[in-house]
């Protein structure tokens, strides 16, 4: 179980173009859910290291954006369905910003 000292909020759903984490119990976990999200989207095949396994504590927001990599246009399509092979957390900011000059 992941303490978060913090009240930081964790969502149950998945955005891309956004910096995020998946946080998974064991290191086992984190190649079953690698897998069962390539076989549902090939573009995940070089995003795996969003997939992490959870600390045993976060102190504050920083420390966990700090865990956070650009999840690009990855797309979790069915999040309950993914939750009855492996239990995870999602924690997302940020999104794409767009510059004009």
């Amino acid at each position: 179980m992941i303490t978060i000292v913090t009240k930081i909020e964790c969502q149950d759903n998945w955005d891309s173009k956004m910096n995020g984490v998946i946080f998974v119990e064991k290191e086992s976990d984190v190649e079953i859910l690698f897998n069962e999200l390539v076989s549902q989207d090939d573009y995940w095949k070089n995003y795996k290291k969003l997939i992490q396994v959870m600390p045993k504590e976060i102190n504050t927001e920083n420390e966990l954006k700090s865990y956070c990599n650009y999840v690009g246009k990855t797309d979790i399509w069915d999040i309950s369905k993914l939750r009855k092979v492996v239990d995870f957390t999602i924690y997302q900011y940020g999104g794409y910003t767009t510059y004009f000059n």
